[in-house]
């Protein structure tokens, strides 16, 4: 696929309408199977210790088939204590009716946080 193709793909399935949920340490195993969805990955839990729901997925558009919400990254009101692994990228601010894109480990590690944090996410997709 051309590189105009893959800005476009990326485009169109993150440039509107998706957020950012946060995976924790409890429960975790492993990402999960390419069959999970938003609804059902028995091997690890979203972490819901901060106010509000799913931040947007807020990005500029896609570039040399990247595409980032690094100039209006995710952020999170944490309200509890917490170890969070990675995030995932879904189609729905709350609950488990949307689609499951993706999910990842943070590149930095775990990360723990505390009630009164603000957890800021950036997330990097880029196609091949």
């Amino acid at each position: 696929m051309k590189t105009a193709g893959l800005n476009a793909l990326l485009d169109n399935t993150f440039g509107s309408g998706c957020y950012v949920g946060l995976i924790r340490d409890d429960g975790y195993t492993d990402l999960g199977a390419s069959g999970d969805t938003l609804a059902s990955h028995a091997n690890w839990q979203e972490g819901d210790e901060y106010t509000g729901n799913r931040p947007a997925f807020t990005t500029a558009p896609a570039a040399s088939g990247s595409i980032t919400n690094s100039a209006s990254v995710a952020s999170f009101a944490i309200d509890d204590t917490e170890t969070m692994k990675g995030f995932f990228v879904c189609t729905a601010a709350s609950g488990a009716s949307g689609t499951l894109h993706l999910n990842a480990l943070f590149e930095s590690g775990d990360v723990d946080v505390v009630s009164g944090n603000t957890l800021e996410v950036t997330v990097t997709i880029t196609a091949s």
